[in-house]
């Protein structure tokens, strides 16, 4: 509620009960029509709010983007997820691979903040084959780059969908960022628990608040060509 609201509401009422003659009846509609104002003041800003901090996802997540082409320009890979909450990757500098290939984003390792507009953690996947500190993939689709853990032909193991076993919105991207907005663990609606699983399939589609069918996650992703071409383009990557 804005200030002059506020300052209005209150004049009312205060001349209400400065005023002699006034009954206990006439007094309780003063105070109806004061919980009205209010009120109705009160939806409109819930729902600036809530855009406020989608917008402010949605520039956060392209920050992240940049930071993670970013890392892989300097390091020839993608940084694992954060498996223990402490902001850096694990492993740390991908040796061994990345055994958990879905966690948290590692802000730390990255140099960023990691999380979104209602200060919730990005969960990050990324395919492990693009992470490792080993010189191309166990794919062997091409001739191995020396310090660069991926191949020219090499492509991800991580699907987007349209909704929960539905059509293909973009398919085998080597990493991605999911925000689980406002409604973060607190809906068992198909599609936003589609990206709260462990497997390599995510759901990226508009805001609906339809009853059962909740979804406001923000999804965002990194796909083979988009990399390929940074990497090429870099002089890193034939």
């Amino acid at each position: 509620m804005n200030q002059q609201s506020h300052s209005s509401a209150s004049y009312i009422l205060q001349l209400t009960l400065q005023s002699r003659g006034f009954t206990l009846i006439e007094v309780a509609i003063v105070l109806v029509i004061v919980a009205l104002i209010i009120g109705g003041l009160l939806a409109p800003l819930s729902a600036q709010v809530e855009q406020t901090r989608r917008k402010a996802t949605e520039q956060g997540i392209g920050s992240v983007h940049e930071a993670i082409i970013g890392f892989a320009l300097s390091s020839g890979r993608l940084p694992c997820p954060d498996t223990d909450g402490d902001g850096l990757e694990n492993p740390a500098g991908g040796v061994g691979g990345c055994t958990n290939n879905s966690g948290m984003l590692p802000g730390a390792t990255l140099g960023i903040a990691a999380a979104d507009g209602w200060g919730q953690a990005y969960r990050y996947l990324v395919a492990a084959e693009f992470a490792d500190n080993t010189d191309g993939t166990s794919s062997g689709c091409g001739a191995a780059t020396p310090g660069v853990s991926f191949e020219l032909c090499a492509v991800g193991d991580i699907d987007v969908l349209d909704a929960a076993g539905g059509g293909s919105v973009a398919a085998s991207v080597v990493a991605a960022i999911v925000s689980q907005a406002k409604n973060y663990g607190a809906t068992a609606a198909a599609d936003e628990a589609e990206n709260m699983d462990n497997d390599r399939l995510l759901v990226s589609h508009r805001y609906t608040s339809a009853a059962g069918q909740e979804y406001d996650d923000i999804v965002s992703w990194i796909s083979p060509n988009t990399l390929r071409a940074k990497m090429a383009s870099a002089g890193i990557l034939p």
